[in-house]
């Protein structure tokens, strides 16, 4: 496979000095308030590594989900303007990447490229989606040399061919890509990029071993209540390019509601035949007057190949209305989940949730399930569930 950094660097200072697309920039009042990284310099890529972890992470998160909720559901420069707001505050890859692909989306086509390749930089995943995107950008920028952009754009698409990107036809039927299907050598770098993709009878394979292998093991047994939530901060959002993987997240597109962001928890079980993950769902602009945000952790098996076996809500909540879940799995793979009812200080129908809070729960009831070798959530009874 070729190296990229080259590339990146190529591109970057063309960006910098080359004429710009119809679009060429995208300003933010943003800034942040150590002065750190600003509007002005995030584009710099030693500034950007010495604003590293000296920054506000959870005004940057809240900035950065306000900004992806409004993204998925349309997109506007508020939303850019959000993504500034998160990078400035803290800088990340996945801000980066976002920001770069709305950019796209919005005709900043100079810009989007600076910005990808600031994520490429800081290690974005899945790199191939990153390709992607710069295959995008940089086939409708308005570069001096015709030549090089049809290189630089040639070379993007190939990389993420053969990495796996799941939805190559793009490149050959989407509009956005006109420019590239008129560069000279288009169809004998599209052919040879797919003949040595990751298994062509399954070119998403590697695009699932991405997103399997950013989750972690959770070490069993485990149990997720209302303690564990508090003491394991939800920190590594996963991308909504992995929506494929997440049902919920292709739910949003088409929803009115503020949808959650969505993170790793970690692996459960990695078998030859499923691997079972849990991941969390949370949304940000909700919480009660103890700071209570309801987070919701579902359960899910895949095939080899990230094709869903089985899946569950198996811990927390997703709103203040929902029963309580608390999961407990054993390392034999039984696990139990036990529903309570969340009884708060006021009437929340006469008081809301803002100024109210939880002054106890009270127990529904409880089911035993067991992992089976395939894969699937077999409920059981509680005597077997009990095994340890």
């Amino acid at each position: 496979m070729k190296k990229l950094l080259p590339l990146a660097l190529i591109v970057t200072t063309l960006s910098a000095c080359n004429t710009h697309s119809d679009k060429g920039s995208a300003g933010a009042p943003f800034a942040n308030p150590n002065d750190v990284l600003t509007v002005n310099n995030m584009y710099d890529i030693s500034v950007v590594h010495a604003a590293m972890g000296k920054g506000d992470a959870a005004a940057s998160q809240k900035a950065f989900a306000r900004a992806m909720n409004g993204y998925i559901k349309g997109g506007s420069p508020t939303d850019i303007d959000l993504f500034k707001a998160s990078i400035c505050r803290e800088p990340s890859a996945k801000a980066y990447f976002e920001l770069g692909s709305a950019l796209t989306d919005a005709g900043f086509y100079d810009e989007a490229v600076q910005s990808l390749h600031i994520a490429e930089d800081l290690g974005y995943a899945p790199l191939t989606n990153l390709m992607y995107r710069l295959a995008q950008a940089t086939s409708n920028q308005n570069l001096a040399s015709v030549d090089l952009r049809d290189s630089l754009m040639l070379h993007y698409m190939e990389v993420a061919i053969q990495m796996g990107y799941p939805h190559s036809e793009e490149f050959l039927k989407d509009g956005k890509f006109e420019s590239l299907r008129r560069a000279k050598n288009f169809q004998s770098t599209f052919d040879e990029a797919i003949a040595a993709g990751p298994g062509s009878s399954s070119p998403g394979r590697l695009f699932w071993e991405t997103f399997r292998n950013d989750f972690k093991q959770l070490k069993l047994p485990v149990t997720i209540n209302t303690m564990w939530i508090q003491n394991h901060k939800l920190g590594d959002p996963i991308s909504y390019d992995y929506e494929k993987f997440i049902p919920e997240m292709r739910n949003a597109e088409f929803s009115r509601e503020v949808e959650p962001q969505y993170y790793y928890c970690g692996i459960i079980q990695q078998d030859t035949g499923y691997t079972t993950l849990l991941y969390a769902g949370r949304n940000e602009e909700l919480a009660d007057a103890s700071h209570y945000t309801p987070t919701s952790f579902i359960l899910t098996s895949f095939d080899r190949n990230g094709k869903i076996i089985d899946k569950m809500r198996a811990a927390g909540q997703e709103s203040f209305t929902d029963t309580f879940k608390v999961l407990t799995i054993q390392p034999n793979l039984t696990f139990e989940i036990r529903d309570y009812k969340n009884i708060y200080k006021n009437d929340p129908e006469q008081e809301g949730y803002q100024k109210n809070y939880v002054t106890h729960s009270e127990p529904l009831g409880v089911n035993y399930y067991r992992i089976a070798a395939n894969g699937k959530f077999e409920k059981i009874d509680a005597p077997l569930a009990m095994v340890r």
